[in-house]
């Protein structure tokens, strides 16, 4: 992508939040072509601070280990039930996306809002009573 791709893209975007009468805020990363543009009307466009990567990526990671850890424990029981009733249980690209709307709805909001609190966006705390405990290795998940 180039600056002057990227600044096309927002105009139009901002163009269509407009004509819906939609206020929005853009966060984008500090990549060379994300350039500063002016004179937007329904769109605000903030940068990341330069080398947030480090202070954000390890707490994305606790939302996706969640995501995993209930991914596999759905999978888990699909293929429990399918040895139950002596049939074989196969994955294609359709069950997949079922399964991985199930886990990431099992997901608490708790979970994604501490990933947020610990990245400075809130100030908030609150107690988080995940599904799946952090500490639960993958034997104890596969046995549950």
């Amino acid at each position: 992508m180039t600056g002057h791709i990227y600044e096309k893209w927002l105009r139009d975007l901002d163009r269509r939040f407009l004509s819906e009468k939609h206020k929005v805020l853009l966060i984008v990363d500090n990549c060379s072509a994300h350039v500063e543009v002016s004179y937007l009307k329904a769109s605000r466009v903030e940068f990341l601070p330069s080398n947030g990567t480090s202070i954000l990526q390890p707490k994305d990671q606790d939302v996706i280990n969640s995501f995993k850890r209930i991914y596999r424990r759905v999978l888990f029981q699909r293929v429990v039930m399918g040895l139950e009733f002596e049939q074989s249980y196969e994955i294609d690209v359709l069950i997949a996306m079922h399964l991985s709307i199930l886990a990431w709805n099992d997901i608490q909001e708790t979970t994604i809002s501490k990933a947020f609190q610990h990245t400075g966006f809130t100030t908030v705390i609150e107690e988080s009573q995940e599904n799946i405990p952090d500490d639960m290795g993958e034997d104890e998940l596969l046995i549950n």
